[in-house]
């Protein structure tokens, strides 16, 4: 079996390899090193990149010219929030109302303003719970159309020509946890989000694979893009 050997002479540990970031860090010298490029990394990237099914929530409708994808962005964690903010609201407007009629106008202001932020909340959940996406694909143009709800890139087109690669990618966005985008950089090197906020890494897969199977993209690795957790153990082969 083969193992990975740090310039220092020291064996790199299974949990010092960073599939997401194409590095591997030694825990003996503390000196890090790119694997990208490295067969048992390529082929492990692949086999952890292939999905065993398409999420149900994800419809993909494939023709000879023409590729269809549509989700909804309902999830259970923003029906959840969204009840949460409608008791909240309720609440806070019959306590508003009761400062109105005791003249207590400093704790009216105060709850009206308390109720304005539970309403961006609630609008914010909302969007979770009624928006759809649309993504269809020509030879010649990707276009994204989201609602009813305003959002991020609502409307959005690009030509198929200045895509140079999708992935999907996963970071941490503070109070709401780990968020799941898809990214797609063009042909100068810039990097687009395509879909802010998806419920999980199989959906965001599903959706890479699917766009650069019809444009016949490369797979190649992106530093950022989701592959595994981080640190991601397993046997050197």
């Amino acid at each position: 079996m083969e193992k990975m050997i740090c310039d220092c002479g020291n064996e790199i540990k299974e949990g010092d390899v960073f599939m997401n970031r194409g590095t591997a860090k030694c825990s003996s010298c503390g000196s890090t090193c790119e694997i990208y490029n490295e067969p048992w990394f390529l082929a492990r990237r692949k086999e952890l990149k292939k999905l065993a099914e398409v999420p149900a929530k994800i419809l993909i409708n494939k023709e000879t010219d023409k590729l269809t994808i549509k989700f909804s962005w309902i999830n259970i964690f923003s029906v959840l929030q969204l009840g949460v903010a409608c008791l909240f609201s309720i609440g806070i407007f019959f306590g508003s109302y009761k400062a109105y009629q005791d003249a207590d106008y400093v704790a009216f202001l105060f709850l009206l303003i308390f109720v304005v932020v539970i309403l961006i909340i609630f609008f914010a959940q909302l969007r979770f719970c009624i928006n759809k996406t649309t993504i269809t694909l020509t030879a010649d143009t990707l276009k994204i159309d989201s609602g009813p709800l305003p959002c991020a890139n609502q409307h959005f087109s690009i030509a198929t020509s200045e895509i140079s690669n999708v992935f999907a990618a996963r970071y941490s966005a503070g109070r709401r946890g780990q968020v799941t985008t898809l990214e797609m950089i063009n042909n100068d090197g810039e990097k687009t989000t395509l879909i802010a906020s998806l419920y999980s890494t199989d959906e965001a897969r599903a959706i890479e694979l699917a766009i650069k199977e019809f444009l016949n993209l490369e797979d190649e690795f992106v530093v950022g893009e989701f592959i595994a957790p981080a640190p991601f153990k397993f046997m050197f082969a």
